[in-house]
């Protein structure tokens, strides 16, 4: 089937609005976007706000905590979803009710739920490396090129399921240096690690862009290009970049072919990967500011960014033996143990060992618990570390316990005490980097508890972050 059939059939199946009944509302920074959950919607899941996942997807932008504060003006249009979606009933609730109804069932998954930032907020908080171009090795087999270099064919190879006057539109879109932003943002954020902590931001800029540029079509057509990035960053074989090229080309017709990779590139900020001057020799140094005692905490401003595809710091070169210990932990299932939360899979896979913890047991030797963050909403999430000191160097942290640029940013940290809380507790697993080809070695000892279940303290910043110095 062509691009253009393709393209017919989604106009004929999609508009604007999304399918009977469903729910808008309207906030200042963005929509939230709620409908029953259907096979459609399942499908685009990756959007989706889950409260188990990462922070910093749908509910790190607009935590669902807050429905609770919304006016009766919303309270209203809830109540006029339900009655519409149910047949009725919903009047017998009052405001706080209806509230919580809906904020238990979005958080429970039983309605489908999509939190869209406006565009304004989108961009200058992920970064791109800059633009530089590798062709794929003609000598070696897809199999073993890298993903930049997948998803660098797959492009190439979207103008022959273009109609000719598309295809000289995106000829002209396909710059080395629009070519190289996208693919170094691409890769690093859907295809090397295509799991909710990795793509979140991705997911946050493509779902808010597509919503915005033409409704829920533009939703279901932006999720289709997601999928036809990962499958190229899978590829095995020609072909398989070839089935790729198809299905972006699809999705991109319906998104305006170039015009929303443009909207894209403007929105990803590209590293220059220039080293700043030196400081004037008459500059003074400075010296390291101690750390604020647990009393006088202060905030940084701004924490650092994310560093999309960009090699972390303390990344070392991949070997088969660092394959192998990545493959076991891959290879790991949940865990569980009485009185302990559950471990699910994919946290599982983080840990190359990981046992129950109990945050009251006298015998750990400490009773504070830190974790290293890039804004102030994510600082109750669930990865934390030993003791009351972040790790000195970002490169001993993302080293340590193998934190990918894709996942976090940083320059600050929140310490919370122990008491009270349970979990488990391990090596860290290594993981490749955020470039695609170097690891992070892992194995520092990593806590893992339920999102929200310490008490964190404002942030501080971090020791390389001179914020404060």
């Amino acid at each position: 089937m062509s691009a253009y059939a393709g393209q017919d059939q989604r106009r004929k199946a999609l508009n604007h609005f999304p399918p009977h009944p469903f729910l808008t509302i309207r906030l200042h920074t963005g929509t939230l976007l709620i409908l029953p959950q259907s096979h459609e919607a399942f499908d685009m899941r990756r959007f989706q706000i889950y409260r188990e996942w990462y922070l910093g997807r749908g509910a790190g932008a607009y935590e669902l905590e807050s429905l609770r504060k919304l006016d009766w003006h919303v309270a209203a249009q809830i109540r006029d979803f339900y009655n519409s979606l149910l047949g009725g009933g919903a009047n017998r609730l009052t405001d706080q009710q209806i509230l919580d109804w809906l904020r238990s069932e979005v958080q429970s998954t039983a309605l489908a739920a999509f939190w869209l930032q406006d565009e304004w907020m989108l961009g200058g908080a992920v970064t791109a490396p800059a633009a530089s171009r590798s062709p794929p090795p003609a000598s070696l087999p897809v199999a073993q090129w890298t993903v930049k270099h997948k998803i660098e064919a797959m492009f190439e190879a979207i103008p022959g399921h273009l109609g000719p006057a598309a295809r000289e539109q995106f000829n002209a879109f396909l710059t080395p240096q629009n070519l190289a932003i996208m693919v170094g943002f691409l890769a690093a954020g859907l295809a090397i690690q295509a799991i909710p902590v990795a793509d979140a931001v991705a997911d946050a800029i493509i779902a808010a862009l597509a919503y915005a540029m033409y409704g829920w079509a533009g939703l279901v057509a932006g999720y289709e290009f997601t999928q036809a990035v990962i499958q190229a960053g899978r590829a095995q074989s020609r072909p398989d970049i070839d089935h790729a090229a198809q299905e972006a080309a699809d999705a991109l017709i319906a998104l305006g072919v170039t015009l929303f990779l443009s909207r894209l590139v403007e929105k990803i900020k590209v590293d220059s990967g220039k080293e700043q001057e030196p400081p004037a020799k008459t500059e003074s140094l400075k010296k390291a500011a101690p750390k604020p005692p647990f009393s006088t905490f202060v905030k940084p401003n701004p924490f650092l960014p994310m560093k999309i595809g960009m090699t972390e710091p303390g990344a070392v070169p991949w070997t088969p033996e660092l394959q192998t210990q990545m493959d076991a932990a891959n290879a790991r299932g949940a865990m569980s143990a009485p009185g302990y939360p559950d471990l699910p899979a994919h946290i599982s896979q983080t840990f190359s060992d990981a046992v129950p913890w109990n945050g009251d047991d006298p015998g750990n030797g400490y009773d504070i618990i830190n974790r290293v963050i890039g804004d102030e909403e994510s600082a109750n999430g669930s990865y934390w570390a030993e003791g009351i000191d972040a790790p000195n160097t970002e490169a001993e942290w993302r080293s340590d316990f193998a934190v990918k640029n894709d996942w976090n940013g940083d320059g600050g940290y929140v310490i919370s005490s122990t008491k009270g809380l349970r979990g488990w507790i391990g090596p860290a697993a290594p993981q490749m980097s955020s470039d695609g080809s170097s690891v992070l070695l892992g194995n520092g000892q990593q806590i893992w508890i339920p999102r929200d279940s310490a008490s964190p303290s404002s942030p501080i910043p971090t020791p390389w972050n001179d914020v404060g110095n």
